[in-house]
């Protein structure tokens, strides 16, 4: 398949942040309209909270108003729905890249300039380019770093957060999954970008934080979570993925339920027959110690309230 073709080289460069219930930090955004590294800045808004939509217009720059953009959904129709309305909003104004962002991801103030030379460098030589995207680490000591050991890698997927999207890529696989409400969302996005035949390179010497839900910092903690910190590195170093799980992350009950759902859904989606009895096994495992390893850590009960198989897995 060819890469859908972006027709010129004055490429224009937006940014996405779907937001729920947090006001998110424009700092490095404004100054990089300021800059005119950054071209427009669109918010998908899910919560329909009207002072926190305030609170996130304060932020902007009086003198660029027309450089913001908000959307209002009115109601939370999940990452995916919101996330698609901007990138068609993006398409429609004729952007060619945007930097999809959490709403609670940390960047430092090169960000964007080093995504910006990394995806023109490779699209100029002749890449079939899906997106760029970071390094990420829930350890904020990490935030301006850069990974060690190579410059840059092939991944197959990637998290939402910090990535550089090719906008006509999105759109020519038929953009996020609807059905994946929040969970997995992202890499279910991103392997199907693999699979219809475009590269995603992570770009090591860019290391940006955010949390993966609340990180919990303790030594009982830390021994806790060293199978996830283990997985998380060899994912990395297969340059299967780009997250690297530093301190404990800390879901709600409910919401790693629905991480659970979403990857059966996933793996039911993207797995041979031959090894789905097998990775569905290792889920339920995976499930279980993720429960009792929150449990030991927060004596929450609701953390003992299983959900072994998943709402959608006999479907």
């Amino acid at each position: 398949m060819d890469q859908p073709p972006l027709g010129t080289k004055n490429y224009k460069y937006c940014a996405i942040i779907v937001t729920y219930n947090r006001v998110p930090n424009l700092q490095v955004i404004n100054k990089s309209i300021l800059e005119g590294t950054l071209d427009l800045l669109i918010i998908s808004d899910n919560s329909g909270n009207k002072s926190l939509l305030d609170g996130i217009r304060q932020q902007f720059i009086p003198e660029k108003s027309n450089k913001y953009i908000i959307i209002e959904n009115n109601s939370n129709l999940g990452i995916s729905k919101a996330m698609n309305i901007a990138l068609n909003e993006a398409s429609k104004l004729g952007y060619n890249f945007a930097f999809l962002l959490d709403d609670d991801a940390n960047i430092s103030d090169d960000f964007f300039k080093l995504e910006k030379e990394m995806i023109e460098n490779l699209i100029n030589d002749g890449n079939k380019i899906g997106a760029v995207c970071p390094a990420v680490s829930n350890n904020f000591n990490h935030l301006g770093k850069q990974v060690k050991r190579y410059y840059a890698s092939e991944v197959k997927r990637c998290i939402t957060s910090g990535m550089l999207l090719n906008v006509s890529v999105a759109k020519y696989i038929g953009g996020y999954p609807e059905s994946f409400f929040l969970g997995m969302a992202d890499v279910e996005f991103t392997y199907r970008m693999y699979l219809n035949g475009f590269k995603i390179i992570r770009i090591n010497r860019v290391l940006i934080c955010q949390e993966f839900g609340k990180s919990i910092k303790s030594p009982l903690a830390s021994f806790l979570v060293l199978p996830i910190r283990m997985l998380n590195f060899l994912n990395f170093n297969l340059n299967r993925f780009n997250d690297i799980i530093y301190y404990c992350p800390s879901y709600s009950p409910e919401r790693i339920n629905d991480i659970h759902i979403a990857t059966i859904s996933y793996q039911k989606e993207h797995t041979s027959p031959l090894l789905l009895d097998i990775r569905l096994f290792f889920e339920r495992i995976f499930n279980i110690y993720w429960h009792i390893m929150l449990y030991m850590l927060t004596h929450d009960n609701d953390y003992l309230k299983l959900n072994l198989r998943g709402q959608n897995e006999d479907q």
